[in-house]
């Protein structure tokens, strides 16, 4: 998943995770991640650290700040049934975007 996810890096950077170098933005995982959300979010995070300097937060909850948040894991896709619905039964993954959200399942 790490190297999936490192293909959508560019949609993931044209939203508010970074600016001047600072984190603006986070990536929030379920409370027990499978080992590819963890190394996915992970792997993406590193890479935006790499091009930018700012290390994204990776949490387990999302925080009160109106910020971006990218979700991930189908915990959180509760809203794009038709999109799981689609993937039941393979390895693919869908990348979504809400408001000022970002949903990685």
């Amino acid at each position: 998943m790490g190297l999936a996810l490192s293909q959508f890096l560019p949609t993931l950077i044209a939203a508010p995770l970074v600016k001047d170098g600072k984190p603006l933005g986070e990536f929030v995982l379920p409370e027990d991640p499978a080992g590819a959300e963890l190394y996915g979010s992970s792997d993406v995070r590193d890479l935006i650290a790499e091009i930018t300097g700012a290390k994204v937060p990776i949490l387990h909850k999302a925080s009160a700040s109106k910020n971006e948040k990218v979700f991930i894991g189908t915990s959180f896709a509760g809203e794009f049934k038709a999109d799981l619905a689609k993937l039941g039964g393979n390895d693919g993954f869908a990348v979504r975007r809400k408001g000022d959200h970002v949903y990685v399942f």
